[in-house]
């Protein structure tokens, strides 16, 4: 990591954590920077640049515009196999330079049981997924999602107990995020009527909760809106911008729910109605 005359790029306050800086030179390549990751994807761009046995007189300063880049698992119908996750983890990491993978298959069976310990096969297939994912070069952090759908949220139910359990079981496996999903849970009345959530109990305060107890570990805690999706300001995602712990990641996945393209622009737009 060779850092002479690079002081002038360093400067530049776009400079990301995941950025680097690449100088190709009569004899070798000279690549400079800040973190693992950013290491890992300037080797990734010099072993493009020497496939064709040569490399050009070029310069490069690259980081992202985004952060936190995930691809989500989160549709109906037959899931990817673990294997196929792995292949998605790695293709995506190698050549789409995404360092996020969410687990979130829409299965009602795993919706459902979020009250239940993990049976001991999943638990299993859960831990090597995201082993793999922290082995991976550059690394794959690994987010699970919960839905808790159905959950009785008065202090004497003890769901409120479960759901704590359930998270703590997740960490204990090296999770790197939690995403409490409030999207699909129709039965869930406080998030149709966000006035509601003022209540001590609500899930934006039960999510500003788990960022408390979890947060001095590591764990990155999300929060999954009804609005995941579009670039319409609305009472809800205000209320939530209020409310929300700044700290707490919120998921959008963009103007669409599947969006081919999402700009920096349509992300500081959305980002400023929360």
């Amino acid at each position: 990591r060779d850092i002479d005359g690079f002081a002038t790029e360093l400067r530049n306050p776009k400079f990301k954590r995941q950025g680097y800086v690449l100088r190709p030179t009569a004899k070798k390549v000279l690549l400079y920077a800040e973190s693992d990751a950013g290491e890992d994807y300037g080797r990734l761009t010099a072993a493009k640049l020497l496939q064709g046995g040569q490399i050009e007189d070029v310069e490069i300063i690259d980081y992202p515009a985004f952060e936190f880049r995930a691809v989500v698992e989160s549709f109906w119908g037959k899931h990817w196999t673990w294997e196929e996750r792995k292949d998605v983890m790695h293709e995506t990491a190698t050549h789409g330079r995404f360092n996020w993978f969410v687990f979130a298959p829409c299965d009602y069976h795993l919706k459902s049981n979020w009250r239940e310990p993990l049976e001991p096969d999943y638990r299993e297939r859960i831990q090597d997924l995201i082993e793999f994912g922290h082995r991976h070069r550059p690394r794959v952090n690994f987010a699970y999602e919960i839905m808790p759908a159905g959950m009785d949220m008065s202090p004497c139910s003890g769901d409120r107990e479960k759901l704590i359990r359930s998270c703590e079981e997740l960490i204990g496996l090296g999770v790197d995020s939690l995403y409490m999903a409030y999207d699909f849970v129709d039965d869930y009345k406080l998030v149709k009527n966000e006035k509601h959530d003022t209540v001590p109990n609500g899930p934006v305060a039960m999510t500003n909760e788990l960022w408390k107890l979890f947060s001095d570990q590591g764990v990155k805690i999300g929060f999954v809106p009804i609005s995941y999706y579009g670039l319409k300001d609305s009472d809800y995602l205000r209320f939530i911008g209020d409310q929300l712990n700044p700290e707490i990641l919120v998921a959008w996945s963009g103007p669409k729910i599947r969006s081919g393209e999402i700009t920096a622009e349509q992300a500081q737009r959305y980002g400023g109605f929360i």
